[in-house]
């Protein structure tokens, strides 16, 4: 396994959120156990989350100004004292600026180290946000699809027909919903492959037994969940789908015949 890679992928963040699918935490949890780096991950994960949640309700650290006047306070020099051990008054102030220096400096490294790792956290949260917002975007479209088929089959006069895939692309599959009432054929073309460069599906009705062209099916509908109308053709015996030259042909290839299916 590609532990970076796996990290990378936000995976563990969607974990720790309690994101996933109960497979998916599944196999996060087994990949945990085989793997300490991914446990360590997890861990920082959460700290990390813990850590941002309370930041904001810290109270401000002491300035390095603060600090040296603290200091000043707490260990005063009268002026005799300077008059009479200059080097001596001179260099305790000195000694602990250095000391405060080293010690703010450590600090901005640590909290920069800090800022550093929040902002990757932040990016790879962001990350499995836009994720989960796309798949629920997808997944809205896909329920209005099965809604706009289930209106159309609820209609009267319509009937919903498969078209299977034959020996040519045996797991290719086409589907048409037939409206006798309202004249309409509405096509899905989500179980087709996507054709070749240079090559495009083409639709056909089989009218007292000779092919009819409906036209070339546009490539955007190849492999999606949608719908297209086309034109009614009455008394239908069959509806089938050929691969041809980009554009079209007047007649089907039959040795490229993808789907095809009775009207009954």
């Amino acid at each position: 396994m590609d532990i970076k890679a796996y990290i990378e992928s936000g995976i563990l963040e969607q974990y720790v959120i309690g994101t996933l699918s109960p497979a998916d935490h599944a196999a996060v949890e087994k990949n945990i156990l085989l793997y300490p780096e991914l446990a360590s991950e997890v861990e920082s994960i959460e700290i990390a989350l813990e850590t941002y949640a309370k930041h904001q309700g810290r109270k401000p650290k002491l300035t390095e100004d603060q600090l040296i006047q603290n200091l000043h306070k707490t260990h005063p020099v009268s002026s005799n004292q300077a008059k009479s051990s200059v080097s001596k008054s001179s260099s305790w102030p000195t000694y602990l600026l250095g000391i405060l220096a080293v010690g703010l400096l450590g600090y901005i490294i640590f909290q920069n180290n800090r800022v550093s790792e929040s902002r990757q956290l932040n990016q790879r949260l962001q990350f499995t946000l836009d994720s989960l917002r796309n798949q629920c975007t997808q997944t809205e479209f896909q329920n209005n699809i099965l809604l706009q088929k289930l209106n159309l089959l609820n209609e009267a006069g319509s009937k919903f027909l498969k078209l299977p895939g034959t020996a040519l692309s045996p797991q290719s599959f086409a589907s048409v919903i037939i409206d006798s009432t309202g004249k309409k054929l509405f096509f899905d073309f989500a179980g087709l492959p996507k054709p070749p460069t240079g090559k495009q599906f083409q639709l056909w009705a089989i009218q007292d037994g000779k092919p009819v062209d409906m036209g070339v099916v546009s490539n955007d509908l190849i492999g999606s969940v949608n719908f297209s109308e086309k034109t009614f053709i009455d008394h239908a015996q069959a509806f089938a789908v050929t691969l041809e030259d980009e554009g079209g042909k007047a007649s089907p290839t039959l040795e490229q015949l993808y789907v095809i299916g009775n009207v009954l």
